[in-house]
């Protein structure tokens, strides 16, 4: 009994681990991005400015509301409704209404996959931005060798590495001269803007995360005997999404650029309110 009970814990041990190794990253910047998106949103404020902001960055919204619908069909949704752009008074961009039946475990596990999947094709549409709009060179500097992705201090220096090496590649002068970096410039911070996740977002993520989890738990209980090492799937699983974690980072230091931009704006040029007061 005391071996069996061990067994389940263990199994539940490395579940953990797995998931978390392998998605941790995603649901980090996932917070990160709302907390950027949020800043940005009270900076800009509301009236005339809040709206050419809205019309400004609507690449962005769309590529958020596209990234929920496509995860849809391929975990057995229903598409009831959808509105790539529309700007609402309570602050919406546009929705997607969707359904599932509720017996259908791996519908529920899709809720986690369109819940970020904003994530997913905001980073996706900004790594295929920069090959066609910067010549492919900024994808080729995002190499890297000898990366030691056994543990969390090795992912984020691989992810650090590569989000240095992208940020290198747009600070050349010469690259400036032309107009599709300023292009790309453009739809990337449009894209990182809108990659927050709203309260309905979250709360899919939250559900489709714990079905999941369940999920890989009991399949590690019925192989974990005959393949042991959870490390050694980690490891080769996070090989595949590193770049993609960076794609991210170079997003949110955009993101976050684009931010204390509108930030010193703001200190210099302070709006007034209706009163003639200044407004910070």
């Amino acid at each position: 009994m005391v071996e069996a009970g061990r067994y389940f814990l263990d199994g539940l041990t490395e579940s953990a681990f797995l998931l978390g190794f392998l998605f941790g990253p995603l649901i980090l910047f996932g917070f990160l991005f709302h907390v950027l998106s949020g800043w940005i949103q009270r900076l800009v404020g509301g009236g005339k400015a809040g709206i050419w902001f809205v019309w400004l960055t609507a690449p962005g919204a769309i590529v958020h509301e596209l990234g929920h619908a496509i995860f849809c069909l391929p975990f057995g949704h229903r598409i009831e409704r959808i509105r790539f752009f529309r700007p609402t008074t309570e602050g919406a961009m546009g929705e997607v209404v969707h359904s599932h039946c509720a017996r259908n475990p791996w519908a529920w596990v899709g809720q986690f996959f369109i819940g970020t999947g904003p994530l997913w094709l905001g980073g996706v549409a900004i790594w295929g931005l920069g090959f066609l709009l910067l010549g492919g060179s900024w994808p080729k500097e995002m190499r890297g060798e000898d990366w030691n992705l056994a543990d969390w201090s090795g992912v984020w220096m691989a992810i650090g590495e590569l989000t240095a090496a992208a940020m290198d590649g747009l600070l050349r002068l010469s690259l400036w001269s032309r107009w599709p970096p300023w292009f790309f410039l453009y739809l990337a911070v449009s894209i990182g803007v809108h990659l927050t996740l709203s309260k309905p977002d979250w709360r899919d993520t939250l559900r489709g995360f714990l079905v999941l989890a369940a999920g890989v738990w009991f399949f590690l209980l019925a192989v974990r005997w005959l393949f042991p090492g959870m490390a050694t799937w980690a490891a080769r699983g996070i090989v595949l999404l590193i770049r993609f974690y960076a794609v991210l980072a170079f997003t949110a230091c955009l993101t976050l650029g684009f931010a204390l931009m509108l930030w010193g704006l703001r200190a210099l040029f302070p709006r007034q309110n209706a009163g003639g007061e200044e407004m910070r």
